[in-house]
């Protein structure tokens, strides 16, 4: 995995750019291959964007269905 982004921008609006829709409150954004930084060399890169995601960290659940259960 090259990326992992959780978005919280309550602005973003879904625009079909994924450079603003990663971004959208609610969401997760994750990318196979290379990252921008260049320290995860690849071929390619993939990028996806998950609506309404659960999220577990160390086996707590901080997002369930988009939403922050933590902050």
């Amino acid at each position: 995995m090259g990326e992992l982004g959780i978005g919280l921008n309550p602005r973003a609006k879904m625009s079909g750019k994924l450079l603003e829709d990663e971004k959208l409150r609610n969401t997760v954004h994750i990318a196979i291959g290379a990252n921008y930084d260049n320290d995860a060399p690849a071929l390619n890169h993939f990028d996806c964007l998950i609506l309404d995601p659960t999220v577990e960290v160390d086996g707590e659940r901080i997002m369930e269905k988009g939403k922050f259960l933590i902050f």
